[in-house]
């Protein structure tokens, strides 16, 4: 029972970095259309060229942190399995074990 919660606390921790990564790739994406939207017009942000390394710079980071959060859940995932035998079959596909198959 301690196990499942582990687990589940750990997957939920991850499934919640996973939701922020979204949400900060969300916002560079609107930070990249606002910088492309004021440099077509003229108006706010004077140094484009600081911007846009400054974007590239957290696409590369939040491509990175992706990567290290799908590779610690599929680590979980990979856990899971060793330690709770998935790929055994359960439920209607499992085999019935015949007690009186023994004599």
């Amino acid at each position: 029972m301690n196990q499942d919660y582990d687990f589940q606390r750990r997957f939920h921790t991850i499934i919640r970095a996973m939701n922020y990564i979204n949400l900060m790739e969300k916002t560079v994406r609107r930070m990249e259309r606002r910088a492309q939207r004021n440099e077509a017009t003229g108006r706010g942000h004077r140094n484009f060229v600081e911007m846009d390394q400054m974007v590239e710079h957290l696409r590369r980071m939040l491509t990175d942190l992706r990567t290290m959060t799908h590779a610690r859940l599929e680590q979980e995932y990979r856990n899971l399995a060793e330690n709770f035998d998935l790929y055994r079959p359960h439920g209607r596909d499992a085999r019935q074990e015949d007690p009186m198959a023994q004599n």
